[in-house]
């Protein structure tokens, strides 16, 4: 969240925006398409356009416009965070990097 709010004030938009920000990826070893067909079973299409939560881990939520208008480019997740851990490193230093 601090990189998505430092980069919105330097930012020169000067209209109201909204933006969806998280990982470019979720964290279940189960593929996108697997996971909402197995727990969204409402859901009889899929609308994207460019191509997000179609394969692999991808998230559901596409963050295209905060990195069209912001630069945004996530700098961390919990996966890369719980690889961190498991080396032994020190948790606190991870956001220092």
């Amino acid at each position: 969240m601090g990189q998505i709010i430092k980069l919105s004030l330097e930012s020169e938009i000067s209209e109201y925006e909204v933006f969806n920000v998280n990982a470019e990826e979720h964290i279940s070893t189960i593929d996108s398409l697997e996971l909402i067909k197995r727990f969204f079973h409402g859901v009889k299409k899929i609308y994207n356009k460019k191509g997000f939560a179609t394969e692999g881990n991808k998230s559901f939520y596409d963050i295209s416009k905060a990195k069209r208008l912001l630069g945004y480019n996530p700098k961390y997740s919990l996966e890369n965070y719980l690889k961190w851990i498991k080396e032994g490193k020190d948790e606190n230093d991870y956001y220092k990097i």
